[in-house]
């Protein structure tokens, strides 16, 4: 659907709302995900810390490096769906907005 063969007014909204929605996330993403590892960096920097020398020789780097991806990962999927309830929100609002305003 695109903003010059839509039909109505509502194809019109949902189109610049999937518009909005899709600039909306990619740069959310590309920054929070540089965030989320930076965290998941640091959490693990923590754990490590906090164990004997032998137990992070035991651990090992590589398993190190695995738990950075899981927290990362976690963490960005939490984000991620409150950021999606957020603009679900949003959406509602507008959408409520846009039908108090036709009915004025």
């Amino acid at each position: 659907m695109s903003l010059k063969i839509a039909r109505s007014w509502g194809e019109i909204q949902r189109a610049e709302w999937l518009l909005f929605q899709g600039v909306i996330n990619r740069e959310v993403r590309v920054d929070m995900t540089h965030r989320h590892l930076v965290h998941a960096k640091h959490i693990v920097s923590t754990f490590k810390e906090k164990l004997s020398k032998s137990g992070v020789d035991h651990v090992g780097d590589r398993h190190f490096d695995e738990l950075e991806l899981l927290i990362e990962s976690a963490i960005s999927t939490a984000v991620l769906e409150e950021v999606e309830h957020a603009l679900d929100r949003v959406q509602e609002v507008v959408t409520s907005s846009r039908k108090d305003v036709e009915h004025v």
